[in-house]
């Protein structure tokens, strides 16, 4: 006994460790691993959350898209909400139109809205914002317009200040504020004053917000200037008003009230006929030339032959070309040899038909008045 209780001392230890190893061995080839993982569970579950409310909190791409699109439509409400409540204060209602198009290269110069003539839109109609007039229409197609900004640089509008009625202009610098530079050397004009669409302004009509006096500067040459900070947030317009400009609608019914007023003008290929003076004949002589030649008497009246028939019109004949005898017929005298031809002087005849005639006078003395008269 003895013997066994001091082997026992020496490899009991040994053999319990052993006896654990391989229990634990068979242990877990029987539960495959589950009482490691529990007890790894076990240790770390203070320190990692629980997965559930992990992928609660972070979901699915779809469900992170449709969160971000609805805080989107969220701050789009609150826009709409605003800019209906400011056309309702408005007289004037107008069509609201989204922004579509803002180039970076002209982010102060120009904007593209997604309405355009379909929409009942037209060249030179006032965009206005959430607070003051934003720009006016300058180009349109059916479905689109580009808007000229009030913050571009060749941009100028009328303007006057509202509680001294002190006018002015507004030109842009390519930011969310516009110089204004006065008419008057010594303008009535204070920070905090109210600045408005002056009635001499040929693009807007009067009485329109455009923003508020920031800064005066009295030093400025030819004319004072004021820094003027734009109600309208130009900066990041997403909504706008579209509204009719009525000066253009005026100018429009001036202009063709004057085209109405104006006579009419002949097209380029109509001629105008001068009226004739007197009654023309189907020979289109005057009708007084032909009573004085049938008043003439006979012996003044050269003899005409008859007109002798040709395909072409000729022209009347010359008095300086030969002019040739009359032949005496064979009843009245014997045939006789022609006496020669000779030029004679132009002699003057009455007005002359257009029909191919030949004028010959009734008599032609050739002989030589020195040798004496007879028969050649």
């Amino acid at each position: 006994m003895y013997a066994l209780r001091r082997w026992w001392d020496r490899n009991g230890v040994k053999l319990g460790l052993i006896s654990l190893a391989v229990g634990s061995a068979l242990l877990l080839r029987q539960t495959q691993g589950a009482l490691v993982f529990e007890t790894y569970r076990w240790l770390t579950q203070p320190f990692v959350r629980d997965p559930a409310e992990v992928a609660t909190q972070a979901g699915t791409p779809r469900e992170r898209e449709l969160e971000q699109r609805l805080v989107e439509l969220e701050s789009q409400n609150r826009e709409l909400q605003k800019l209906l409540k400011y056309v309702d204060q408005r007289s004037d209602k107008g069509v609201t139109a989204p922004v579509i198009g803002r180039s970076s290269d002209h982010w102060w110069q120009e904007i593209i809205l997604s309405r355009g003539s379909d929409d009942g839109i037209q060249p030179g109609f006032i965009v206005s914002g959430i607070g003051g007039i934003v720009g006016r229409v300058v180009e349109v197609t059916p479905h689109t317009s580009r808007v000229l900004l009030i913050s571009d640089p060749s941009s100028k509008v009328g303007v006057t200040v509202s509680r001294s009625r002190n006018m002015g202009y507004i030109r842009g610098q390519s930011a969310n504020r516009v110089i204004m530079v006065f008419v008057d050397k010594v303008p009535d004009v204070r920070k905090g004053d109210v600045i408005t669409t002056s009635a001499l302004s040929r693009l807007f009509p009067s009485g329109l917000p455009v923003g508020i006096v920031e800064s005066i500067s009295f030093n400025k040459s030819p004319a004072p200037e004021a820094v003027i900070e734009l109600s309208a947030p130009i900066s990041h317009l997403e909504w706008v008003i579209v509204s009719p400009n009525p000066k253009v609608a005026e100018a429009k019914a001036a202009e063709e009230k004057e085209a109405a007023q104006e006579p009419a003008k002949p097209f380029l290929n109509d001629e105008v006929q001068p009226e004739p003076q007197n009654q023309l004949t189907e020979y289109n002589l005057p009708q007084e030339s032909i009573q004085q030649f049938q008043n003439r008497p006979e012996a003044e009246l050269p003899a005409i032959a008859p007109p002798q028939p040709s395909a072409s019109p000729q022209p009347p004949p010359d008095p300086e070309i030969e002019a040739i005898p009359p032949v005496e017929s064979e009843a009245s005298s014997p045939v006789t040899e022609p006496p020669p031809i000779e030029e004679l002087a132009p002699v003057e005849t009455a007005p002359v038909l257009p029909a191919p005639i030949e004028a010959v006078p009734p008599s032609i003395d050739t002989t030589d008045p020195e040798e004496g008269s007879g028969n050649p």
